[in-house]
């Protein structure tokens, strides 16, 4: 049998088979609450329920990027185009002056704030509320600018213009790519493999969108390709292990008959941004390790950012830095900062720095999960821990080489070494530099379980194939959105 979708670009959601806890040694090992420290968040549970979101638009970064670029010159010329009469030379300077920084500044909160996140396009009230935040403070941004720097004011009225344009452009721009997104160049997908992967993919399919239109067929006759075509299918994905796979004759006539052929591995990491755990091998790891991006270039570059952003971050968070730890310290007793052995690039182990955000006698009854509304976190460590500057301390680590500021999170040695033996290629993880934020941190909330585990680890591996300059920026980028939010 063959199941036929409607494809639409959903965010991704573990496909895996969950992994059962409390069973066996090792999994029930998981379990052991002395394995955890108590300021982690990270606990695994027995609980593998998955929760499912709404699809998003599959747009590219780049090219929100220049839309909100766009949409910044289209604004401010607007703005000037109604309100000066006058094209003055001096005028004119200034008006070039303004649209170069506020399309820039523009541009640069969308991507803080998340209007280019592309989860946030289906969202009306927050789509509106976080366009509202990228035009304030783009506007206040340029102001500062205008009148430290070029010793001008800007106008009220111009002020008024930008806005409303501003505004109106992100709202309507993320409207109009979700609608014709959501209605135009829709292709018909099938999924070719084993009963209990076309059975993985119908579940999936059903439960995370309506948009979704599942067409079933009892039986598929012996000419594969003649079937595809006559049922209108524009691409076939195929399970990476299945004995069923097509033969390689069969493929050529597919891709000859203008039916496009992906291994559902390669599918799922341009559609979802995350890998396929199932479907990883040793040949996916040797694979991972040919992107050019960790060329020597990169690595360089790299290097120079960490070195660079942790000096300036010690330097001018320093006196906050002090005046937070008197803080802990007046509220309870023991040190501001803590230690612990975690597992850094190639399984070495090195020494991590944090706030503290617990009572000091957090484990006087031993070790135990941290939860929501832990009674053990004190009033100044619910503040670190929503705004994250609780892991400021690690930019020493980061100075010091153990980490980068983005790379997958670091654990502890005996928790890794449960992962490891319950998770195929957790292991993987280790072939980069663990960071103080990560691409599983800004596209998965924290959990506590297994499956939570596993679709952390597909984002950390997504980000081990393709981690690069840009992505990196974009990830410092959204890690400074949810900073200044409140959300972790």
């Amino acid at each position: 049998m063959v199941d036929v979708v409607t494809k639409s670009k959903p965010r991704a959601v573990d496909l895996t088979h969950e992994v059962e806890l409390g069973e066996s040694g090792v999994n029930s090992a998981l379990l052991d609450s002395s394995l955890l420290d108590a300021e982690s968040a990270n606990a695994i549970t027995t609980d593998t329920s998955e929760t499912f979101e709404p699809t998003p638009v599959r747009v590219s970064v780049l090219t929100l990027v220049t839309i909100d670029i766009a949409l910044g010159v289209l604004a401010s010329t607007l703005a000037y185009s109604l309100i000066l009469a006058a094209n003055t030379a001096e005028k004119h300077i200034s008006y070039l002056m303004f649209m170069v920084l506020f399309s820039t500044s523009f541009a640069l909160f969308s991507q803080v704030i998340g209007l280019q996140n592309r989860r946030h396009l289906f969202r009306s009230w927050d789509l509106i509320f976080r366009s509202g935040l990228v035009v304030t403070f783009s506007l206040v941004l340029v102001s500062l600018i205008a009148s430290l720097f070029l010793y001008e004011q800007i106008g009220r009225y111009v002020i008024l213009l930008v806005s409303l344009s501003g505004l109106l452009g992100l709202v309507g721009s993320r409207i109009a790519l979700s609608s014709f997104f959501a209605t135009d160049g829709v292709k018909r997908v099938s999924f070719f493999g084993s009963p209990e992967f076309k059975s993985e993919m119908k579940r999936y399919v059903g439960q995370t969108s309506k948009s979704y239109d599942v067409v079933s067929t009892d039986d598929i006759d012996s000419d594969v390709c003649s079937w595809l075509a006559g049922n209108g299918i524009d691409e076939l994905i195929f399970e990476d292990s299945s004995e069923t796979s097509l033969s390689a004759v069969e493929m050529l006539k597919c891709i000859n008959s203008g039916i496009r052929i992906h291994r559902i591995s390669s599918f799922f990491e341009f559609n979802y941004m995350r890998v396929h755990l199932e479907s990883l091998s040793p040949l996916w790891v040797l694979d991972s390790q040919a992107n050019p991006s960790h060329a020597t270039y990169f690595s360089f570059a790299k290097r120079a950012l960490d070195v660079v952003c942790s000096l300036i971050g010690l330097v001018f968070l320093s006196p906050i830095l002090i005046v937070v730890m008197v803080l802990i310290r007046l509220e309870s007793s023991g040190p501001a900062i803590y230690s612990q052995t975690r597992v850094g690039q190639y399984g070495k182990p090195f020494t991590i720095y944090k706030l503290r955000s617990m009572r000091s006698d957090a484990e006087a009854n031993g070790a135990r999960f941290a939860v929501v509304n832990d009674d053990r976190v004190t009033k100044i460590g619910n503040f670190l821990r929503l705004t994250r500057f609780d892991e400021i301390p690690q930019l020493i680590n980061v100075l010091a080489g153990d980490m980068s500021l983005v790379g997958p999170r670091p654990e502890r040695p005996v928790f890794v070494d449960q992962l490891q033996n319950a998770i195929p290629y957790y292991s993987n993880r280790h072939s980069v530099k663990p960071g103080i934020s990560g691409w599983a941190q800004i596209n998965y909330s924290y959990g506590s379980t297994m499956t939570d585990a596993r679709v952390k680890l597909s984002y950390d591996l997504y980000y081990v194939k393709y981690g690069d300059f840009w992505l990196d920026l974009q990830i410092i980028l959204r890690t400074i959105g949810s900073m200044a939010s409140g959300s972790r």
